[in-house]
């Protein structure tokens, strides 16, 4: 994202927090336990501003499987990552069951000393020639998403969809090996940068307390 657009993210929240000031206001807090293509889990705390905004902080953690299919990805360290995502989400209230959210955040992602196929070789392929390699990556990020309520007047529980697109910059070290001839003589380190589109699908299970 540019200057621009968190200059005008930052004037949003700001805006919504000021409005609606003689409204009840709500906390909710809970959890989600697995969000589906991002494969993270974690909870959730937000407040009500308003009786159409609220504003939500939301920490997950990245799940590192170990997974490769080099037939839809070049990139065969992607699934080794794990890693903390910071999450603030701004929702406007479209109906009785519907919101909107406006999301920013920030994502810091690593894994180390992992022997990974090297990229160009997909999974049946084993054969191939496994790097040792450790990666660091982060970058701030930017998205919508769209949530359903399912609860009753109680609880907090809803299903949503978010999709985001992180501007990720970090650092690729590559470790020699003594089996294996293709690996570098010393250690090898490579800066990269890259955007990534991610989609999540999860259940968030709370509840909301009424503060006045």
């Amino acid at each position: 994202m540019t200057k621009k657009a968190w200059y005008a993210l930052f004037l949003f929240f700001c805006f919504g927090s000021m409005l609606g000031q003689d409204s009840a206001r709500f906390l909710r807090m809970g959890i989600i336990p697995y969000q589906l293509f991002s494969r993270s889990t974690g909870a959730y705390v937000g407040y009500d501003l308003n009786r159409w905004a609220s504003l939500e902080y939301r920490p997950t953690y990245t799940i590192a499987t170990g997974y490769i299919n080099s037939s839809w990805s070049d990139d065969n360290t992607i699934f080794y990552y794990q890693g903390i995502n910071n999450n603030l989400i701004m929702h406007l209230k479209l109906s009785e069951k519907w919101k909107i959210g406006f999301m920013a955040g920030y994502r810091y992602w690593w894994f180390n000393q992992q022997r990974i196929l090297a990229n160009g070789y997909a999974t049946w392929e084993s054969f191939g020639p496994k790097e040792l390699e450790s990666g660091n990556k982060s970058g701030f990020f930017g998205g919508i998403e769209f949530v359903k309520y399912i609860g009753d007047e109680k609880s907090d529980a809803a299903l949503f969809i978010n999709f985001s697109l992180t501007k990720f910059s970090g650092t690729m070290i590559i470790y020699p090996q003594s089996n294996q001839t293709t690996a570098p003589s010393t250690i090898e380190k490579h800066g990269f940068s890259s955007n990534s589109f991610n989609v999540a699908i999860g259940l968030k299970i709370g509840y909301k307390k009424k503060l006045h």
